[in-house]
């Protein structure tokens, strides 16, 4: 999941169309042609009367015209950066992504509660790296001895307040009951000021009126296979994305309502979830990545614009101003060059590939992972880290 139009926008920034110097040509506002270190969009056929000829007639002058061209270039980013992924897609496999994935399965016994005191209990959720992955967190199990009404507070290590507040409404007394959430955690978060750091999913016994159903787990480590392989495949699938454990704050380590506490004073629990479960989910977001590496899809985009204003050129009905010549040259042009043609068509496709390559092992990412050239290396705009074989990273 991308955001495609901050995708296209950035991407448009990368090339930049030639002011004609032909008094007869509509003049080119600076956004068009700056800064001159974009990728010249070039073709003989490609002159500035020409394409003033070939715009809408309503677009041929002025303001319009160069809105025509924006436009243009705009779809012509949209069309690469969406084909260069169908490509990805279609030719590669990716790794599993997590699907409203249960941390475990089952409740607790009934007559193993957790007796209070006043603490505030739950998870520490840590995103593993910045491979551009988000985690959801879909629903919420809570199973408690009484009916209850109470906060569930999302904290994060870089923020003095919870960044979240998640109003529970326990109706039935000894049942376990699931809530919605949908609240997402991201490794960065620059709205939030977030950039790493550690997520905390807490409430406050306090605020219970009953006792915690336990089941008594310990997470932070792989289970036993052979024990429970349910758990242990659970495990080994979230355990890609984000590093669980259930943790406590002292009543005497506790601040005030809503306010982050020290993470030097957390405590970390084992045989015990407090009575909380969680349904998670995963999904791919490249936009940053993309909109930060932009310029490498200059050279592709430059080839796409060109494409497609051929392609426009070539469909075009105006027979009194693009004549039957001038689309014979595009149409040679876009041919392949063993129909003795200009192949830009395929230096197009060569360049989609090439970009598929370069968005390749990101960050060892899950979302763009490293694939195989065919016997053609391409370089990749990852970060260089390499994995041991304790799957820990080097560089």
């Amino acid at each position: 999941m991308q955001d495609l139009e901050a995708i296209a926008t950035a991407l448009a920034t990368t090339v930049r169309f030639a002011q004609s110097v032909d008094a007869d040509a509509p003049v080119l506002d600076p956004d068009l042609i700056d800064p001159s270190s974009a990728r010249l969009i070039y073709h003989p056929l490609l002159t500035n009367i020409n394409l003033s000829a070939l715009a809408p007639d309503a677009q041929r002058s002025g303001a319009t015209f160069n809105t025509w061209l924006r436009n243009i270039r705009l779809e012509s980013a949209r069309t690469l950066f969406m084909d260069v992924m169908q490509k990805k897609k279609n030719d590669r496999v990716t790794k599993e992504m997590l699907d409203n994935l249960v941390l475990y399965s089952g409740v607790g016994r009934l007559n193993d509660r957790i007796i209070k005191s006043d603490r505030l209990v739950g998870f520490e959720i840590r995103l593993l790296n910045s491979n551009n992955v988000n985690v959801v967190l879909d629903q919420i199990m809570t199973h408690f001895s009484e009916v209850e009404n109470f906060n569930l507070y999302l904290f994060h290590s870089e923020s003095p307040t919870a960044i979240a507040t998640i109003p529970v409404a326990h109706g039935t007394a000894l049942q376990a009951q699931w809530t919605p959430s949908g609240q997402e955690l991201n490794y960065r978060d620059f709205g939030n000021n977030i950039a790493g750091g550690t997520y905390f999913l807490m409430y406050d016994e306090a605020d219970l009126t009953g006792q915690a159903i336990n089941q008594k787990l310990t997470f932070g480590y792989a289970p036993c296979k052979s024990c429970n392989s349910s758990l242990r495949g659970r495990y080994e699938k979230y355990s890609q994305y984000v590093a669980i454990q259930t943790v406590s704050v002292s009543a005497a380590n506790k601040p005030a309502v809503g306010e982050m506490f020290d993470v030097e004073k957390v405590t970390y629990d084992t045989n015990t979830t407090f009575g909380l479960n969680l349904a998670l989910s995963s999904y791919c977001d490249l936009t940053d990545y993309i909109v930060n590496h932009k310029s490498v899809f200059a050279d592709g985009l430059s080839k796409q614009v060109v494409h497609t204003l051929l392609r426009e050129l070539l469909g075009s009905v105006r027979s009194n101003v693009i004549s039957e010549k001038m689309k014979d040259n595009a149409r040679f042009s876009l041919q392949n060059a063993e129909l003795g043609g200009e192949n830009l068509t395929r230096q197009l496709s060569k360049a989609q590939d090439a970009l598929g390559f370069e968005l390749s092992n990101i960050q060892n990412s899950v979302c763009m992972p490293e694939i195989a050239s065919k016997g053609i290396r391409y370089g990749t705009i990852g970060n260089g880290r390499k994995s041991n074989s304790n799957g820990n990273y080097r560089y």
